[in-house]
């Protein structure tokens, strides 16, 4: 596995006091079991569960103690806990809903045991109105590799240093422009970006994207609300490659007799599910909300209450000192 950027902060994560059950969020095959497995060397212990599995999946329909989820698991994986930190990693959590309401317990009665949660689709959650416990766990978020990963990777790290520092030569922005390229045609998808690395070879490359394509096709019935939005979501995901970058209309999208309304309802849900990111114009020019107090500032431009509090209590010091 080549070095990701998430890393450290799985790092500052692990060493914090009051840290919460981490939800692990990202679209599928971006790499999330492949880096907690491997953030897990950190670790005396490491339990890893996968709720695909119907094992697993039992452990949290059993019972709702989280210390007796711990012990069965340990006993059936044949797992001896040795002194020092314990890794928990639950994937596929989506997969039992009650797991995910079971997360605030281990918070809660097992402060000291690391748990990590992931899925490739905990937006499928939304349909049955689950949602992670508030204030009882915390996020982070696993991209497709960037082009600093994708340099690290071909073993090109200095180029990455040099481009992060704004410290490469004017003569070799060429060659720095040449690896970006490459970058934007052969994406970020960890297994991509691994293979193409091992081997420069980007003809045999074609049969991981006809897999990774095929795995989000045959996930849609898992996510979509309705049979329509099942259709939907085919058809964007087998017209709507060559469209990324550029401005769309909804209606009639890819050459389809779907409204906007059904478009866009589309589009949200595989936003939701990391698969792709929509950016909307900008419609009108406007002053950005401010983060602090200034004596012109307009108090429906900040966003901190008490800023406002305080901006309405100067204005109105400065208009009773005018009028007398």
């Amino acid at each position: 596995m080549f070095e990701r950027d998430i890393y450290n902060q799985l790092q500052k994560w692990a060493e914090r006091t009051g840290r919460k059950p981490l939800v692990l969020r990202g679209a599928r095959q971006v790499g999330k079991t492949t880096l907690v497995n491997e953030f897990a060397r950190n670790f005396e212990n490491y339990l890893h569960l996968n709720l695909e599995r119907e094992e697993d999946a039992r452990l949290f329909q059993s019972t709702d103690k989280v210390q007796e989820i711990m012990k069965i698991a340990c006993f059936q994986k044949n797992i001896l806990l040795r002194e020092g930190r314990t890794l928990l990693f639950i994937d596929e959590i989506q997969n039992v809903p009650k797991a995910v309401a079971l997360l605030r317990y281990f918070y809660e009665d097992m402060p000291d045991l690391y748990v990590i949660a992931a899925g490739s689709r905990l937006q499928s959650l939304l349909k049955e109105r689950i949602s992670f416990p508030v204030g009882r766990v915390e996020y982070m978020q696993l991209s497709p590799c960037t082009f600093g990963e994708y340099l690290t990777a071909m073993g090109e790290g200095h180029y990455r240093t040099a481009i992060d520092e704004i410290s490469l030569p004017s003569a070799l922005h060429e060659e720095a422009m040449s690896r970006f390229h490459r970058y934007t045609l052969i994406g970020g998808m960890p297994e991509v970006v691994a293979d193409y690395a091992e081997n420069g070879d980007l003809v045999r490359l074609k049969s991981i994207y006809n897999s990774l394509l095929k795995g989000y096709n045959e996930d849609v019935e898992k996510y979509a609300p309705t049979q329509l939005q099942t259709y939907v979501i085919r058809h964007i995901l087998r017209t709507g490659w060559n469209k990324a970058g550029q401005t769309i209309k909804l209606g009639n999208f890819g050459e389809s007799t779907y409204n906007s309304k059904e478009v866009r309802e589309a589009f949200n849900i595989l936003e939701k599910a990391f698969i792709l990111h929509l950016v909307y114009p900008v419609t009108a020019m406007h002053a950005p909300c401010l983060l602090y107090t200034s004596d012109a500032a307009d108090e429906e431009d900040s966003v901190d209450l008490g800023g406002r509090r305080i901006i309405k209590e100067k204005k109105r010091k400065k208009n009773k000192t005018k009028n007398t």
